[in-house]
């Protein structure tokens, strides 16, 4: 049986409405969850989390979930969630707009503003959650790209379909093997939303043109802001005010997806050989202590402690 051929089956783990709602509230974020017979109800929730990115997997019967403006005051970090339904009928309604999406369909909805999802009979879905500012889109852009059902053509498409349905399986049967796959979905999502985005300013395509620039060159230790903007033929102060649009800056971008690359080479058991500090060097950090205390304040763990090895433990 294929992965949208399935359908959602009653397991001995499933949870009443109590325990789905808490589990939503745990793994997820803040939502009000309603169901039309609570005490009929049958549902389970798993989630593993990779840094700050979460692959989330949903199988239950008729059920809704509401994001509201009380849950939204209280949050510290924005996120984004990419969610394919792989059986049943959900209707995503946000910012003024309302899709439908079957077994095989994905969208994106936004953390930040209310939204609702009422699941139309059994349901299984698999979600992405990630910090906005890994997609690096500018708020205007993905504000126009929430409740959209998304186009399923193309190469990015035909990839992150069966990618983000097997990382949700995945996400209840082999934790570590969730992780792994993780990093490699978080860049196919963003090519795919970028793929079904409205026609862009000239200060969007700048700007997406600027982070094709940065994943090319991080591994250059010279490489700054003033380079950048150079590179672009823009001015120093033009550059800073593109990444504020997108809540960030540059150079916290930089950082960022240096400690993302060594965070990758980190858990991969090929480069087990290789020291902490020579991954450091090669991803363009120049100083050990710096990118040790770096890592730790971005993962909230050591690097040493993102080896296959310590996590098997």
């Amino acid at each position: 049986m294929s992965l949208l051929e399935s359908s959602p089956r009653p397991r001995p783990d499933d949870h009443g409405l109590a325990a789905f709602r808490a589990a939503v509230e745990a793994s997820v974020v803040p939502l009000d969850v309603h169901a039309d017979a609570p005490g009929e109800f049958r549902g389970r929730i798993h989630a593993v989390t990779s840094s700050d990115i979460h692959a989330i997997r949903v199988v239950a019967q008729q059920h809704s979930v509401t994001r509201t403006l009380q849950w939204i005051s209280g949050d510290s970090e924005r996120f984004v969630k990419f969610s394919l339904v792989e059986s049943g009928t959900v209707v995503l309604v946000q910012d003024g707009r309302e899709c439908v999406l079957r077994g095989g369909d994905m969208a994106i909805y936004d953390t930040e503003r209310p939204y609702s999802l009422v699941c139309d009979g059994d349901v299984e879905m698999s979600v992405l959650m990630l910090p906005v500012t890994r997609l690096g889109l500018p708020p205007e852009l993905l504000r126009v790209a929430t409740a959209t059902r998304l186009v399923a053509g193309g190469p990015a498409a035909s990839i992150v379909r069966p990618l983000i349905g097997s990382l949700g399986r995945a996400s209840e049967q082999n934790e570590l093997l969730a992780t792994r796959m993780i990093r490699g979905a978080v860049e196919i999502v963003g090519s795919l939303v970028e793929q079904n985005l409205p026609a862009r300013t000239p200060n969007d395509s700048m700007h997406l043109r600027i982070l094709a620039y940065l994943d090319a060159h991080l591994t250059d230790p010279e490489l700054s802001p003033s380079r950048i903007a150079a590179a672009h033929f823009i001015s120093l102060r033009h550059l800073h005010f593109l990444f504020a649009q997108t809540g960030t800056s540059v150079s916290r971008v930089i950082r960022d997806r240096r400690l993302e690359r060594c965070y990758d080479t980190l858990r991969d058991d090929a480069s087990a050989h290789l020291a902490v500090s020579a991954i450091a060097y090669t991803n363009g950090f120049t100083d050990a202590a710096h990118f040790s205390r770096a890592f730790r304040a971005h993962f909230g763990f050591p690097p040493s402690a993102a080896r296959p090895s310590a996590v098997d433990r």
